[in-house]
């Protein structure tokens, strides 16, 4: 995976290949932040559909929910060019670790935000 940098509706995300870590901001994702958040290690996987980036934004708040955010990109391989590229981003709201005895019937809420940026090469890395 290449490091890459993407923005859509109030979010903004960079992702750096040479150290796995993940800076993300938002006026309103609240777990991000105007001034953003950096994650570390992030859960990377490929796919048939890409790939995709993985990581916890607010493990529990005080209604018992936590909240993920899932990137969907292309493969990108090495190169000396940026290339432009576009993903998704998935906020996931995941209702099922409420402290309620009876789970919820829908068990998570999606915020799906289209993204558009450039693919960096592979010298190159994202500050």
């Amino acid at each position: 995976m290449a490091s890459f940098v993407l923005s859509g509706s109030d979010i903004e995300v960079r992702y750096r290949a040479d150290n796995n870590e993940l800076f993300a901001t938002s006026k309103t994702i609240f777990s991000l932040g105007e001034d953003g958040r950096t994650f570390k290690n992030v859960t990377k996987v490929q796919s048939e559909i890409g790939e995709t980036i993985t990581d916890l934004l607010q493990p529990i708040n005080h209604l018992g929910h936590r909240t993920l955010m899932q990137l969907v990109v292309p493969v990108i391989g090495p190169s000396t060019e940026e290339a432009d590229i576009k993903g998704v981003a998935i906020i996931v709201h995941d209702l099922t670790k409420s402290g309620v005895q009876a789970p919820p019937t829908v068990h998570q809420i999606f915020d799906v935000r289209p993204l558009t940026g450039k693919a960096l090469p592979s010298a190159n890395q994202t500050s």
